[in-house]
């Protein structure tokens, strides 16, 4: 606050006698005042956390010094956003489950579940759980994943119930991923999904026949298990008629 006030008196009263002040002067206070001025701890600490923030760090001074603040900022922050991304996209994971089998967990952490049997085996349900944000840097490596779907299975279940977030991309390739299932006459099975992340999906055109919604697998299961049973109880009927 006191150097304020010094700097306005200054420029009110003294700006002719800065005329005066060598620029060789003015640039060594100025050198000596930006030493001053570095954090050295955060510099160091920001070295030890990894390469992009070493990168990030390394092009801003750099910039700075051999060219322009502005320019500086502005390419920092793009590669921060680029290192961002890279990260998050290998954070995303896509992992396929047998049906109903809980995670190990320590026994108290929560009621535990029954074990079935029939939904465990079931050969014609895949589960994939997806974990983390579902976005343009990881879709690629999703769809890859859920390519790989045979046409043995009958249903598909997608669960979302560990993705925080849905972009358009991702959206776009479930939906995508939905008209292959349709051809193949596999059922998607949409579970977990938060209101934002399900109105996405919506405006996408993900609702059905493209797709089916349920609040947990469990549920899913429930209504594949029950629409198989009807199908067995209408073959001999059809068979009889």
């Amino acid at each position: 606050m006191l150097h304020a006030l010094f700097l306005l008196l200054f420029v009110l009263v003294a700006a002719p006698l800065a005329s005066y002040v060598p620029l060789a002067a003015l640039a060594g206070i100025l050198a000596v005042v930006a030493w001053n001025m570095i954090e050295r701890p955060a510099i160091a600490a920001l070295a030890r956390s990894g390469a992009g923030e070493t990168m990030v760090l390394a092009l801003t001074f750099l910039l700075t010094v051999f060219r322009d603040l502005t320019e500086a900022i502005v390419a920092g922050v793009a590669l921060g956003s680029v290192l961002f991304i890279h990260r998050m996209s290998r954070m995303t994971a896509i992992a396929a489950e047998t049906p109903l089998v809980p995670q190990d967990m320590p026994d108290d952490a929560e009621p535990r579940r029954p074990y079935d049997e029939a939904a465990a085996a079931d050969p014609d349900v895949v589960v994939y759980r997806i974990r983390g944000v579902l976005f343009f840097g990881a879709a690629a490596s999703i769809a890859s994943v859920l390519d790989r779907i045979q046409d043995t299975h009958r249903a598909l279940i997608i669960d979302f119930s560990e993705a925080p977030m849905l972009d358009s991309t991702g959206a776009s390739m479930i939906e995508e991923l939905a008209r292959k299932m349709r051809r193949r006459g596999v059922t998607l099975w949409l579970t977990g999904a938060r209101r934002d992340i399900r109105r996405v999906l919506l405006a996408h055109g993900l609702r059905r026949p493209a797709a089916r919604y349920a609040p947990a697998v469990e549920d899913a299961l429930r209504a594949i298990r029950a629409e198989r049973a009807r199908e067995r109880a209408g073959a001999p009927e059809a068979a009889q008629a």
